[in-house]
Parts: C-alpha cells; structure tokens; sequence
C-alpha cells in the first residue's frame, strides 16, 4: 500500500501557475501580501505551514487509488514545501480524502498548536476539498457562508472583476425584478443593479423578500437557494471567460511544432494533442449545455410562471457544481499550463521531452490512464 504522505518532487513549475481554479497557491500568497494587515489578522488558516501550502484538484494516479476509499478520480490534494523560499525541493503532500492521514497531518500539526485552532484548520480543510474547483468568488462565498472570513488576498479577486460579475448578473435578474417586483420602469436596471450586490453578498437583506416570495423559498432552504442560484450565476460568467481564452489556446495547441522528435514519436504527440484538444470541448459544451437547461428553466419561470421547475434547478445546483466545476477547472487548468509552457512571446514550438511530460499531465487531470 503506498504511503499515507508522499514526497513530491519539484514544485517550481507547478507553483510558477498562480492561483487556478485548479490550485490554491497559499506560498505565492504568503511570499506577495505576508507583511499586510489583512493577510496576518484574517488568515485562512492559523498553522502556518498550511498557510503557506499548495492545494490542488489532482485526478489520482492508478497506484493511489487505493489510498481512497471511495471511487472518486479527482481529490483535494495538500502540498506542504519543504522550503518556503525553494521550491525545487519539493515538499511532503496528503490528500484530504485518504484513509487513515493522522501520520501526514503530524507534517502539518504540532504539540504547539492550540486543539481549537488545529480543528477550525480540519474544518476549513474539509469545506474547501468538498468544492468542485477553486472558482474564487465561490471558493469565499462558501467559506463565508461556513464562518470563515478570510482575507480577500487568499481568493485573488480584484474589484474589476467583481464588477464585472456584478454587471453581469444584474443583466441576468432584470426578467426576474420585472416579475418579482411587478413592474416595467427606466429604473428597473439601476434596482437591478442594487438586487445584484445584494445576490452576490450574504446579506439577508429585506429588499430580497419579493424575490424569494417568486421563487417561493422559504427560511430553510432559501440560503441553499441563493447560494445555488449565486453559483450558476458565477459558472455562466466564469464559462463565457474561460471559452474566449480557451478558443484561442487550443487552436494554438493544435498548430505546434514538435521538435526533436522521431516521425512515429511526432505521430503519437499529434494524435494525443488531437484527443487533448476534442476532450477538452468537449468539456466545454457539456458546461454549455447545463447553462443552456438553466436558461430554459429560467425563461419557463419569468415568462410562464413555472416557479417549481426554477426553483427545483437552483436547489439542486450542487450537483450541477460539481460537473460544471469539475469540465470547467480541467480545462482551465489545460490552458493555464499550456499557456506557461508555450508563452505567445516563443515560436510555437514544443521539445519532445517537455511535450511528453505536459501532454501525460493532460491526460492525467482529463482522468485518463496513461
């Protein structure tokens, strides 16, 4: 049986990415916002080796199945460095879903850490590995939502960005204002506007009433509701961000150079590159069609008063979640590494030995034995 933690080589390229929706770079937080306020007063955990690791959405490797008892492909995987300031010498990692972690987590834990802060940390630790992706905005509203006000640096989100979210739902809900609040006005897009920041916050806020009365959710399941409701949302915007790079980014993909390679080498590369490149839309129009049955639903309630059939969707939006965020990290995590590994600065081209080794780790996260 492998062992409860491995040892985990080099961790420069993986680290070099940032912050995906794939990986939560706790050390490039650390080393870029440690000496501000916010980072020290609201830190997202209290040990600081975990502050300061690396998780990530990692599809098992076959000789690790066994490490998990269930028949999940993708876990939460913790990678504590070695060196906070040398990553090339790797680090020590665990997986949040594994039998047995007590011995990897005497890596992370020690006698010095108080019992209340070591549980907050497990707690925090298992919220996060039960998200799909590390979609930031949802990545907080969910830890919100648990009780844990971290800094804004630990989810990377710039006021740009939550303007553009917010834009981009207030010209969602403007069927839903018209109905809910009954009426057609020029200002129905400025109270849009407002409902949308309400939406997009955890403000249970009375100027929702006429909102949650049309979709007829009541005190029990309406944060379940608006939670689900927030996270289709941000999936839909996430999904037109996303396409428009990947677009670009996978037709770049498919017309590299190989170099230094044999002809039945260079035949093999092109093949997987080919199969890469259909898996990953194909990812992409699964998400486009689980927004599109959203968008139905949605119409079906503003149009003809079908308030089960929308109100059942964003309730059950969990599960949509989890495929949606699952298609969409994968391919985001694809593009963001092609994209380090074949900046538009170089010629597109490709070594044989770096094309082997990125193409098995596409396979890899598209869940595919090698």
């Amino acid at each position: 049986m492998p062992n409860s933690h491995q040892k985990v080589q080099d961790l420069s390229k993986l680290a070099a990415t940032g912050s995906t929706s794939r990986v939560i770079n706790l050390n490039e937080i650390s080393k870029r916002h440690g000496d501000k306020a916010g980072y020290r007063n609201a830190p997202l955990f209290q040990n600081t080796r975990l502050n300061e690791a690396l998780i990530v959405k990692h599809t098992l490797r076959p000789h690790e199945r066994e490490l998990v008892l269930d028949n999940r492909v993708v876990v939460t995987k913790v990678i504590i460095p070695i060196s906070r300031d040398n990553l090339r010498l790797g680090g020590y990692s665990f997986f949040c879903e594994q039998q047995n972690k007590q011995e990897a987590l005497e890596l992370v834990f020690s006698r010095n850490d108080a019992p209340e802060n070591v549980e907050r940390d497990l707690d925090v630790l298992n919220e996060i590995s039960r998200m799909p992706s590390f979609a930031p905005y949802l990545l907080r509203e969910r830890l919100r939502a648990f009780g844990v006000e971290a800094d804004r640096v630990y989810f990377d989100i710039s006021d740009s960005d939550l303007a553009l979210i917010e834009k981009f739902v207030s010209t969602e809900i403007a069927q839903l204002v018209e109905r809910a609040y009954d009426f057609k006005s020029i200002d129905s897009a400025n109270i849009s506007r407002k409902l949308a920041k309400i939406v997009l916050s955890n403000e249970d806020s009375e100027k929702l009433n006429p909102v949650r009365d049309a979709l007829k959710l009541g005190n029990e399941n309406y944060e379940q509701g608006m939670f689900g409701w927030k996270g289709i949302l941000y999936y839909k915007w996430q999904y037109k961000n996303i396409l428009r790079t990947a677009a670009t980014l996978l037709t770049r993909m498919q017309d590299v150079k190989f170099v230094g390679t044999s002809t039945s080498d260079t035949r093999y590369l092109q093949h997987k590159l080919r199969h890469i490149i259909t898996e990953s839309k194909q990812r992409l129009s699964r998400t486009a069609s689980h927004i599109e049955r959203y968008n139905k639903s949605f119409q079906d309630f503003t149009l003809n008063n079908n308030v089960e059939s929308f109100r059942g969707m964003i309730l059950n939006a969990p599960d949509i979640f989890k495929v949606i965020g699952e298609d969409l990290s994968t391919v985001q995590h694809i593009c963001s590494l092609w994209g380090f590994q074949q900046p538009r600065s170089k010629p597109n081209q490709i070594e044989a030995e770096d094309a082997f080794a990125i193409l098995n780790e596409f396979s890899i996260a598209l869940g595919e034995e090698l």
